[in-house]
């Protein structure tokens, strides 16, 4: 390589398509990569998922169904596959359920993960999917094999991986990390300066003071130990800088931004992982609110559609889960009060009606509507209806009848 190739030479970035180098360079080399997809993958395991009757949406306590998901094979949880899925959806953009054998009642017998880069899709000649070859063990037809992924637009067969749109983020926020760490090994990364002498440079190196100078430097002022020792220089031999600093390289602000990217495209806000964000209570619930409705909620509906139609037979029901058990998704009882309150002063919603969404007892009387009050108490148009005496609202209403 010559000198001009060297000047223009391109990046050396890594291939994150490939999910091998998408573990080893993200998930168990990159900080943020690896707690983005821990929380995302805590998160879902933590979501408790039942079976659903299409009638009357009550709880089916047991079926086939449900023994297979907690027991999926002799060595997982149903937890084991909720992380596993997570996990390979993040790094890979897809996740693979191999369904196999039969019970007695034509369900899967064993569901098996399978990491995305150990199955292949097989094809006819007109591009139609007809299954998959898993190891290289054996054609799988369609019907059982469960995939998941993000759509590629180059590839109809394969998903698109987060790290793969965000790999630049990555192997930079790498970079840095490894450059500090060279800086701090070898107290020299990019050479700082350089040392200029009038004498040539070959009767320099002929007469060993060049070798005993790279010694001396090497032994006694490289390394965290030896740091801003002074070096005294005799002669001619000059030190001319030449390197930046990290505050001249601006490194700080370059890791913030390349770590901020790294949470961005794994959908987690950078507030609930990154340490240097001091959180208010506000902020914070505000951040845990966008994580779960445009993070976890498409995740785990993507889930559960693909499990309904695939897995599940009987159409007349569904796996699910309760919102109302997420607490990030929760309204804050102040919010609520001041939503009900809005309902019934607009004679949207009665009083009682209000009363129970808020968790209070109803009171006699009061199942109407605000403007059928013939002199509504002054106060309710500065109070909240939910906060008021409703006591001295009773009176008013049997002092109407």
């Amino acid at each position: 390589m010559d000198f001009k190739d060297f000047l223009y030479r391109d990046a050396n970035w890594n291939d994150f398509s490939n999910f091998t180098t998408a573990t080893k360079k993200g998930y168990m080399k990159s900080i943020y990569v690896y707690r983005s997809i821990k929380l995302i993958a805590d998160s879902f395991v933590d979501v408790e998922f039942n079976l659903y009757s299409k009638k009357d949406n009550s709880i089916i306590e047991e079926h086939s169904i449900l023994d297979l998901l907690n027991n999926p094979n002799s060595e997982m949880t149903f937890s084991d596959l909720k992380e596993i899925f997570v996990i390979q959806k993040m790094l890979a953009g897809e996740a693979f359920w191999y369904l196999a054998g039969k019970d007695i009642k034509n369900n899967p017998g064993n569901i098996y993960p399978i990491r995305p880069d150990l199955i292949e899709e097989k094809t006819n000649n007109s591009g139609k999917l007809l299954g998959w070859d898993i190891n290289n063990n054996g054609f799988k037809e369609k019907s059982s094999v469960l995939q998941w992924k993000n759509y590629n637009p180059t590839n109809r067969y394969r998903g698109l991986s987060p790290l793969q749109v965000g790999s630049d983020a990555v192997d930079t926020s790498n970079e840095i990390v490894e450059w500090n760490k060279k800086f701090f090994e070898q107290g020299l990364g990019i050479p700082p300066g350089v040392f200029t002498t009038t004498d040539s440079i070959r009767d320099f190196e002929e007469s060993g003071l060049w070798s005993k100078l790279m010694k001396l430097i090497k032994k006694k002022f490289t390394g965290t130990k030896n740091a801003h020792k002074p070096l005294i220089l005799t002669g001619d031999l000059k030190w001319v800088e030449m390197g930046k600093s990290h505050k001249d390289l601006d490194f700080e602000k370059l890791k913030n931004m390349t770590d901020q990217d790294i949470c961005n495209v794994l959908g987690v806000p950078a507030l609930l992982i990154k340490t240097d964000i001091k959180p208010t209570y506000n902020n914070l619930q505000t951040a845990k609110q966008i994580f779960w409705e445009q993070t976890m909620l498409p995740l785990i509906t993507d889930f559960l559609d693909k499990i309904n139609k695939n897995l599940i037979k009987d159409k007349e029901m569904y796996l699910g889960f309760d919102k109302g058990n997420i607490e990030a998704l929760q309204e804050s009882k102040n919010d609520k009060a001041k939503r009900l309150s809005e309902l019934v002063k607009n004679n949207i919603m009665t009083i009682n009606d209000a009363r129970k969404s808020y968790g209070l007892e109803e009171i006699e009387g009061a199942d109407i509507f605000v403007s059928e009050l013939k002199q509504p108490p002054s106060s309710l148009k500065e109070k909240s209806y939910l906060e008021y005496d409703f006591e001295e609202k009773k009176k008013t209403l049997q002092s109407e009848k």
